[in-house]
């Protein structure tokens, strides 16, 4: 008995802890988002803000082709879940939820400038994109592929008499948005990008800072039945 409260106070601990940390992230995340100042493309060199936001036109550098549109982008990921098992089923210990994606380097124009957001394959995160969802009833060639390769067991195995979702975020050539990004004082300018959106930045701050808000509230509540159970 003493065994299973202590396992259950050290899983509450953990997990408490666990949305925590998230909660942090997340709030760090939209103070960089809330400090961003407006500056065009072309004055970057001038101006003294720690935290840019050059609002331009989305151009391609190498374009890369979107798996459930079939349309090139800069950047695109897929949230890929399944229904959870049904009574009878059997359970094959896989995640439920996959999350994939690609990236490649872009240009944001104001019509003052260029940034070139170079990210070597490494998402970008978006809010506000384009976004398409829709029910999986036949696997395509190239989600086959992706999703055997994230799952190392055949995708249609992953999928047999499961109901699968797909949603599709994108960000395409001509996309207006605002590009937040570091900029590092320095003899070279130095530009690290942070977040891209086709929103308002200061809206998306405070939608993540109210996420955070929640997050946390949770942690508390696990660190007090933690407390409770002691």
């Amino acid at each position: 008995m003493h065994l299973l409260v202590a396992a259950l106070v050290l899983g509450c601990v953990l997990l408490g802890g666990a949305l925590l940390l998230g909660a942090l992230a997340d709030l760090r995340h939209a103070l960089v988002l809330w400090r961003a100042r407006r500056t065009a493309a072309g004055s970057l060199g001038q101006t003294d803000a720690g935290v840019v936001d050059v609002r331009g036109r989305v151009h391609l550098e190498t374009p890369i082709t979107a798996p459930l549109s079939g349309k090139s982008c800069a950047q695109w990921q897929l949230v890929v879940s399944r229904a959870p098992a049904k009574a009878g089923q059997t359970k094959d210990g896989l995640a439920d939820l996959v999350v994939l994606h690609d990236a490649r380097p872009f240009w944001v124009d104001d019509g003052t400038g260029r940034v070139r957001v170079s990210v070597q394959g490494k998402a970008i995160p978006l809010s506000e994109v384009k976004a398409h969802s829709q029910p999986l009833v036949k696997l395509t060639t190239t989600l086959d592929a992706l999703l055997s390769a994230r799952l190392h067991v055949p995708a249609a195995a992953w999928c047999h008499q499961r109901d699968v979702t797909v949603v599709e975020s994108a960000l395409f050539a001509g996309d207006e948005v605002s590009l937040i990004a570091k900029r590092e004082r320095g003899p070279r300018l130095v530009i690290e990008p942070v977040h891209v959106t086709r929103g308002r930045p200061r809206v998306v701050a405070l939608r993540t800072a109210l996420r955070a808000t929640v997050v946390a509230g949770f942690a508390v509540v696990f660190f007090a039945v933690a407390q409770w159970l002691r």
